[in-house]
């Protein structure tokens, strides 16, 4: 029961505080249209971010253009394959994370080219 009481606590303060944890608003495209949803995207310099990626099979060789991205948990992720503008290039989303036991959300791997 504590885990659940953690779980929502935690969502609320995300949404609560949507404007610091998902600072862009990224629009999406694929072959079903385009949605736009909030998020944060992070580089993978940090050594821990750099672990999550490679974790998920992303290689050395990729990580340069690889991303991390969130999406609020009230928005609909975007599909595997799904294409965004982003710092004046473009967002691939690759493949997902397992969901987290404590926010119901999944981290997506994505690719980043300009």
């Amino acid at each position: 029961m504590k885990l659940e009481q953690f779980k929502n606590t935690l969502q609320t303060t995300l949404k609560q505080n949507s404007d610091l944890f998902y600072p862009h608003s990224l629009t999406f495209t694929d072959a079903s249209g385009s949605w736009t949803v909030r998020g944060r995207v992070r580089d993978p310099r940090k050594p821990e971010v750099r672990n999550l990626l490679e974790s998920l099979g992303i290689g050395a060789e990729y990580l340069k253009d690889a991303r991390l991205m969130h999406v609020h948990p009230d928005d609909t992720p975007p599909a595997e394959g799904a294409q965004a503008t982003f710092d004046d290039g473009t967002l691939i989303v690759t493949t997902y994370q397992q969901k987290s036991a404590y926010v119901d959300q999944r981290t997506a791997a994505c690719m980043f080219s300009r």
